[in-house]
């Protein structure tokens, strides 16, 4: 009898030494390779004499991982995995909850903040140690199969994450039970599509263990742009893929397989969300004779209770089933007083099995409200698992999923299941996502969608003929991107937070608790030490062409975190977070990609120095000055693809004066942004900002290369726009932008400096020298000083060849 998932592992070693195991884009590891590195993880855990207790991973998508859960397994431990990308401040809270003793860090620099309540080990350590056989086998005695395996956070629909424990003898029944009932062996080829904090992770691991076979992960990045994606499973011939809804429909929604198929796949199997029959139709069309399995169950029952395998055509409008339960499992559906529903009804889908885990880690209240003695059974214990889902017996006898029930409203007199309006909106072929929400303080259903364009009268139009008026949504939100968690599932408590329930200015709780700065200079620095006063968890990404040395250092002495990064790199970045976070350009010469922006959990705001319309991009202090503008300011407003286009959220005026230059508009713009950042702080971090569009003629773009006149000036232009020409290209040493020139027989001259005099002549002369150019008219007198000569081929010359 099998009593540690352990043996799965050195069963295959045994049998397939050699065979690769694990994989992903930079390692493939043997079974023995693994094996070895494994015990190895585990010998140097054993050593700090832990037994049964926590032990956090940091987890980047990648076979290292693997060997630190399989290390703290081998000594007598259970992990608990922690998302990198996550935010510091929720990954905080599950240590506060878990309060491990040892933290497995990728590298301890990048997570130096963590070793305040834990010890750091890091995966080149556990890889470093010798392996302690004696040690490893005596741990291996003493374990029991109901010895806790790993400890993992919901995301929880409410929002709120809970700790959920699961043993070992929880996924040993369903290995082995998927092996049963799937017919898995040791030629199956699983790709894991699913983060290592998320349940649907366990499936692909432990069965590739069970069965001797293999597992390669795919890079999140694929599933952002997939067009690798199909190539990456062919070349791995893949054969497995338990994915959540969401992974699915991204490839159906871009037609990935219209032009390549993985001909090895042939089992797919789907949870997490309902399945939209457009998109389960997608993938029949282009792999009909794979195997289609429909998965349902909680992170509580470990991962699945319930199948069903598709063995016809759905119509748009159906509701795929999921199932039946897996065997040594049993499913009850029970009313409100703990009775069984009639056959056909609507009832709280309650689960007991094996497949329980043992509660929420260190939550004796939550675990009691969730597992509760069964109510038909007062003769001993026996516990139920109460999911929160609705469920009912179809015509076939087969389970289908009703609704949450935190889904359930009554409107317009009416009780309304949300799902079912979402069911008959995914129906319609123009659209990719959906989700429906209920605004309660102002009673209108509101449907949030994703499409290639908005399309609320044809929504409209294709509701009449699915549902009644009163189930209707009242209002519409086009998105051009669901915003999907971590873990593959739509982020309906953000959802509403964003779009439907936004925070009132009053209130103490904010929307975006994290933030990212891109910048190069002193107002990125301001805009940083704002947010964190504002305890907001703040990043400063400088995206200057070369690392600021000097912003490094004053950021790192206010213990805010700095790093250069390049923009093709930023961009994936910033398209990969996946909770609330206020990206902040303060005067960032790096423009943001459109599919970065439409990122629904960034909010983007940026600081121009012009008053929108007029003067949009780079540069614009100086065009204000060479325009003799009276007044310029700055302006805060939502970034969108076209650029400097986006609604303003705050714009402050300042005025210029005839001896203002570009470098003192842009210092006493800087001052005004950093004051009128704070102004707006508090409403973009609850998300209600209130926000207008831009109004009057927008001037015409201008480019970082532009420079007024191509840089060239006329030594015979009126005084007040040689002025105005010299004022516009100062920036100090005039090093900022091409330098201006002007030309003198055939040939460029350039000035270090110059100096403006008003009213300082009557005369109407000009002059040269080997130092300087001298310009006399009524008005004044300018001097531009310290000249040098190039000629045509930009060859330097001395004073001597000018003179």
């Amino acid at each position: 009898m099998i009593t540690n998932v352990l043996e799965y592992l050195e069963r295959s070693a045994e049998r397939f030494p050699d065979k690769i195991v694990f994989g992903d884009t930079s390692r493939k590891l043997t079974y023995r390779e693994f094996m070895d590195l494994a015990k190895r993880a585990g010998s140097c855990l054993a050593a700090c004499h832990l037994k049964n207790q926590p032990i956090a991973v940091i987890t980047t998508h990648s076979v290292e991982c693997l060997i630190a859960f399989f290390g703290v397994v081998y000594s007598g431990n259970f992990y608990v995995p922690l998302d990198s990308k996550q935010p510091r401040a929720r990954m905080q809270a599950i240590l506060d909850v878990a309060r491990p003793e040892i933290v497995i860090v990728p590298d301890k620099e990048s997570f130096g903040e963590l070793s305040e309540k834990a010890e750091l080990i890091s995966r080149e350590e556990l890889k470093e140690s010798q392996i302690d056989a004696e040690n490893l086998e005596k741990i291996r005695e003493e374990h029991l199969d109901v010895y806790p395996l790993y400890l993992m956070f919901t995301s929880g629909s409410t929002g709120v994450p809970k700790g959920v424990l699961i043993n070992h003898r929880s996924v040993i029944d369903l290995v082995e039970q998927f092996a049963q009932s799937f017919g898995f062996d040791e030629k199956e080829v699983f790709a894991n599509q699913a983060p290592f904090d998320f349940d649907v992770s366990v499936k692909d691991i432990y069965n590739t263990l069970r069965n001797g076979a293999s597992m390669y992960i795919v890079p999140q990045s694929m599933f952002i742009m997939p067009k690798k994606l199909v190539p990456y499973l062919k070349e791995n011939k893949v054969t497995v893929c338990i994915w959540a809804v969401s992974a699915l429909s991204i490839l159906a929604t871009v037609k990935a397989l219209d032009k390549d198929v993985p001909e090895d796949l042939k089992k797919i199997m789907f949870s997490g969300e309902v399945m939209p029959v457009k998109v389960l139709n997608y993938w029949r069309e282009h792999l009909p004779g794979a195997m289609y399995v429909n998965l349902y169950g909680p992170t509580e029952i470990t991962c699945n209770c319930t199948y069903h395998i598709l063995d016809r055509e759905y119509s748009l409008q159906e509701a795929i089933p999921i199932g039946k339960a897996f065997k040594n499992t049993q499913i009850f559906l029970l009313d409100e007083t703990g009775k069984e529903v009639p056959f056909g009804e609507a009832g709280e889908i309650c689960v007991k099995g094996t497949c329980l885990a043992l509660g929420y880690y260190r939550n004796k209240e939550a675990t009691e409200a969730a597992f509760r003695q069964n109510p038909l059974n007062p003769d001993y214990p026996d516990l139920l698992y109460h999911t929160g889902d609705y469920g009912r017996y179809n015509e076939e006898g087969l389970l289908v999923f009703a609704a949450r029930r935190d889904w359930q409203i009554k409107h317009m007199g009416h009780r309304i299941e949300l799902s079912e309006i979402e069911s008959a909106v995914n129906s319609l072929a123009w659209i990719d996502s959906c989700c429906c929400q209920y605004d309660e303080e102002k009673g209108k259903i509101v449907l949030i969608y994703q499409a290639e364009e908005p399309c609320e009268g044809q929504i409209m139009d294709g509701l009449k003929e699915l549902l009644p008026k009163y189930m209707c949504p009242n209002r519409f939100v086009f998105v051009p991107r669901m915003a999907m968690n971590q873990r593959g599932k739509i982020d309906r408590v953000f959802i509403k937070k964003k779009y439907v329930a936004k925070l009132k200015a009053e209130e103490d709780e904010i929307l975006y608790k994290e933030a990212v700065v891109l910048g190069t200079g002193g107002l990125a620095l301001q805009c940083a030490e704002a947010l964190v006063q504002a305890q907001v968890f703040t990043r400063i990404y400088d995206t200057g062409e070369q690392p600021s040395k000097t912003l490094e250092r004053q950021a790192l002495r206010k213990n805010i975190s700095y790093q250069w990064i390049p923009g093709t790199e930023l961009a994936a970045l910033l398209d990969g977070i996946r909770t609330a976070t206020l990206v902040v350009s303060a005067i960032s010469p790096w423009i943001i990609p459109r599919h970065v922006l439409e990122n629904p959990y960034l909010l983007a705001v940026n600081c121009h120095q012009a008053l929108l319309p007029a003067h949009p991009g780079r540069n614009a202090e100086m065009w204000s000055v060479y325009e003799e503008d009276e007044k310029t300011g700055i302006t805060w407003h939502i970034m969108s693809p076209q650029v400097d286009a986006g609604e303003i959220v705050i714009q402050k005026e300042m005025p210029i004066s005839g001896k203002d230059t570009a470098l003192t508009v842009f210092r006493r713009q800087s001052s005004l942004a950093e004051e009128a950042f704070e102004e707006i702080l508090g409403s973009l971090l609850k998300g209600n900002a209130k926000c207008q569009a831009q109004q009057g003629e927008k001037s015409r773009l201008r480019y970082s290369w532009e420079v007024p006149e191509e840089g060239c000036l006329n030594l015979s232009w009126p005084f007040h726009k040689i002025s105005a020409f010299l004022r516009a290209l100062d920036y100090g040493p005039l090093s900022v932008v091409r330098k201006p020139f002007a030309v003198k027989d055939g040939k460029k001259v350039y000035w270090k400096s110059y100096q403006i005099e008003e009213n300082s002549t009557d005369e109407d002369e000009s002059s040269f020298n080997c130092d300087h150019i001298v310009i006399r008219c009524p008005e004044g007198r300018i001097t531009l000083k310290n000249i040098y000569v190039e000629d045509e081929k930009h060859e330097r010359r001395t004073d001597e060849h000018f003179k």
